[in-house]
């Protein structure tokens, strides 16, 4: 008799020794999943932030090249049609000039 409740007993224990096992790997197994899926997402918006950040200084270094090319052409131009215009003027003043002697 004794013998036997010792076998019932100690098959009761190893079953409720396997549940236990098997109850606490899942519930650390879920702590783990959450655990990696929080920092998963962490690393995701972090990763977002910093590809943002260099997207937007390699925008403003190119708006800077774009601005710099445009008032060089415009100060260019500029300059061009100031040139043309003392010379149009000079030419203009000699033929006024030359006709003033002339006459």
């Amino acid at each position: 008799a004794e013998r036997r409740a010792f076998v019932e007993h100690s098959g009761a224990l190893r079953m409720q020794k396997a549940w236990r096992g098997w109850v606490a790997r899942r519930d650390i197994k879920l702590a783990l999943e959450a655990i990696a899926e929080q920092t998963a997402a962490r690393l995701q918006a972090q990763w977002r932030r910093h590809s943002a950040l260099h997207s937007l200084v390699r925008q403003r270094a190119v708006a800077v090249k774009v601005q710099t090319a445009w008032r060089r052409r415009r100060a260019r131009t500029s300059r061009h049609q100031h040139v043309n215009a003392v010379a149009y003027l000079t030419r203009a003043a000699t033929r006024f000039a030359a006709r003033a002697r002339i006459k």
